[in-house]
């Protein structure tokens, strides 16, 4: 079952302890795909650099403000702050948006070329659209985490 999170642990529950430490972070390698929950609802995702006993420091992947497109930002979080630390799965993450994506393509796509008058070149544009559609979503994926991990860290 790829992607799937387990329960969430309840404070009182024995297997709480084991996600409340922040040292379980600072065990992952270096440069690690996370997500980061603030306890004022900011979400972060990128790599994470450095973990100390009170603070995370990680490059962070956000939309560029105001001009489109996206910026890496170094965040120093202070461990106060933090609601919940997750892994991420880039690659699944990109899999599942590229199956989204060229899903939609060849819904698109067949659509299209069922109410097209001739039968040359039937089925090209439900491939050239699913191609399409997996592109995008490969692109999205790629930057918004659809597939998220085991989390590591639960405040308390």
């Amino acid at each position: 079952m790829c992607g799937l999170s387990k329960p969430a642990v309840l404070p009182g529950h024995p297997g709480a302890a084991r996600h409340q430490r922040l040292e379980n972070v600072r065990d992952v390698a270096p440069e690690s795909d996370i997500a980061v929950l603030t306890k004022q609802g900011k979400k972060y995702h990128g790599t994470i650099l450095l973990v100390t006993a009170g603070a995370l420091t990680m490059n962070s992947d956000e939309r560029a403000i105001p001009a489109p497109g996206r910026i890496t930002r170094q965040r120093v979080l202070q461990r106060a702050g933090i609601l919940e630390v997750r892994l991420l799965a880039p690659v699944a993450s990109v899999l599942a948006g590229a199956a989204i994506g060229g899903g939609a393509g060849v819904t698109l796509g067949a659509i299209a070329d069922a109410s097209a008058q001739s039968s040359q070149d039937r089925g090209l544009l439900i491939g050239l659209l699913g191609l399409l559609g997996a592109a995008i979503g490969d692109a999205i994926g790629v930057h918004n985490p659809i597939v998220k991990g085991k989390r590591i860290y639960v405040a308390r």
